[in-house]
């Protein structure tokens, strides 16, 4: 007429049985889902970028310069991108600005001096004022023109800042990556052209593959001839 508690208890534990087994492996295809997906646009963006060398002879510093940098990832966040022949070139360059810059040395320019040894600049708009003050006139003509020495000299030193301003912001016309060229566990370098990765469900990496944040990550190493799990790699 009726279920007896015990049969109740059956069926619960039953079903509780049956939900702790459906339940991890269910997440567990999702997981390999997500993982296939991030290959697939790894491979797509890869695509992007050889596409973008064979037209300029050169990778692109970013992803936008491909259009790839809205692309996220499975897990939300967007796909990294490092220049690994930029960087090196700029490491190794006597004047790494003008390689960031992409600009050709002078192969003649260490005979230049250097501007640790260059003559000072002279002095100008102090020698009135300087002079006026010290002979004591007190003439307000004196004052005006040691006012008005300070001032030049100050806009001087004003503009030199700017345009040292603008000269830094050349140099970083490159942006710096969050994290160097990847490593697998014994150091080597993954790519010797450019580093593609995204950095997993942790949203976490690191440098080197050995890192336990950076397992997850899918990355391109061997120039491309391998794209999957770091774990795996």
């Amino acid at each position: 007429m009726g279920f007896t508690l015990m049969e109740l208890m059956l069926v619960v534990a039953i079903i509780g049985i049956l939900g702790g087994v459906a339940v991890p492996a269910y997440l567990g295809y999702l997981e390999k889902a997500r993982v296939a997906r991030s290959i697939a646009e790894i491979r797509h963006i890869e695509k992007s970028v050889k596409l973008f060398h064979a037209t300029a002879e050169s990778y692109p510093l970013t992803l936008a310069e491909i259009g790839a940098d809205t692309i996220r990832d499975p897990w939300g966040t967007p796909y990294q991108y490092l220049n690994v022949m930029a960087l090196a070139a700029v490491t190794e360059s006597p004047h790494p600005s003008a390689a960031m810059q992409g600009q050709n040395t002078d192969p003649w320019s260490w005979l230049q001096p250097s501007s640790a040894y260059a003559a000072p600049p002279p002095d100008r708009g102090n020698g009135n004022g300087g002079d006026a003050g010290n002979r004591g006139k007190g003439s307000k003509q004196s004052g005006g023109n040691q006012n008005g020495g300070s001032q030049s000299s100050g806009s001087q030193a004003a503009g030199q800042g700017n345009a040292g301003g603008s000269g830094n912001a050349g140099s970083n016309s490159m942006p710096a990556p969050g994290v160097g060229p990847r490593k697998d566990r014994f150091g080597a370098p993954l790519n010797s052209d450019f580093d593609l990765y995204s950095m997993g469900k942790n949203r976490a990496t690191a440098d080197s593959l050995s890192t336990p944040q950076s397992h997850d990550d899918i990355v391109r190493a061997s120039d491309g001839m391998f794209v999957g799990l770091a774990s795996d790699f």
